[in-house]
């Protein structure tokens, strides 16, 4: 009888992806996008929130339930520009023991896994839990299945830590706020980047890739179809001493988040 009740706002997400993937099965993207967009606006006006922020959380949510009802990959989305940069990012990657990769909920981020599944590594991808079961299961489905990756828990730091140094590489959410004191960074002035990533790359010698993928705003329907277009760009963290990469970390993140803010889901 666990959790038989959920939390409002688990059956809020759940409902709302269960719409999204039922219009993804019958409508065209762009229209699964246009209709998600103006649900969250709507939403947003209902509980007197900023509409901008659920928007760009309910485009990207939209983005994500499509292609996987869909059975569609990013990496075929992407522009010229950003294949090339993905491909020149796969050969660097070849020379890279194990990494850590740290994005954010910038647009469609889940999809940033059928990227990563192309990269000969071995792959541990932090995630946030939630409670109620049929929740869990919806928000699963939305992974990418791939044998090289495994999944824990943002809770689990044993476990992280221990498949890091059994050789696997990492990815995080950077931009998921922390109330450790004492284990926070600053970013836009706020003390909310954990620096659990910083102390890993720091104990193996280990270099950070902060960034990810994103839209590209004046891509969107270069193709003739209306339909967006993605991004994709690294910044390369190599750990030196404590502050400087900590310093060096915290930098890069608010450079992808301020270039990519319209489609930030969390701006502070």
């Amino acid at each position: 009888m666990k959790n038989l009740w959920p939390d409002p706002a688990e059956l809020g997400w759940y409902a709302v992806i269960r719409r999204m993937r039922s219009w993804s099965r019958t409508d065209s993207e762009a229209e699964v996008i246009r209709r998600s967009v103006e649900l969250a606006r709507r939403l947003a006006s209902v509980c007197g929130l900023p509409s901008a922020p659920m928007s760009a959380c309910f485009r990207g949510l939209a983005h994500t339930v499509y292609f996987r009802t869909q059975g569609l990959s990013i990496v075929d989305r992407l522009t010229d520009a950003g294949l090339s940069r993905w491909r020149a990012f796969t050969e660097e990657m070849r020379s890279v023991d194990r990494a850590i990769f740290i994005t954010a909920h910038v647009g469609p981020f889940q999809l940033q896994m059928d990227l990563l599944s192309t990269l000969e590594k071995e792959i541990t991808l932090i995630y946030r839990s939630y409670r109620w079961g049929p929740l869990k299961a919806e928000v699963e489905s939305l992974r990418l299945a791939s044998d090289r990756f495994s999944y824990v828990e943002t809770v689990a730091s044993r476990r992280i830590a221990a498949a890091f140094l059994s050789g696997r590489s990492l990815a995080f959410l950077g931009d998921v706020p922390r109330r450790r004191p004492g284990r926070a960074l600053r970013l836009f002035e706020e003390e909310i980047l954990d620096d659990a990533p910083v102390r890993l790359a720091l104990r193996r010698g280990a270099p950070m890739f902060v960034g990810g993928l994103y839209t590209e705003e004046h891509a969107i329907g270069s193709g003739g179809d209306g339909l967006h277009r993605f991004g994709v760009t690294y910044t390369r963290v190599d750990p030196a001493d404590a502050a400087g990469t900590a310093a060096s970390y915290a930098a890069a993140m608010e450079r992808f988040l301020s270039v990519n803010r319209k489609d930030w889901i969390q701006p502070r």
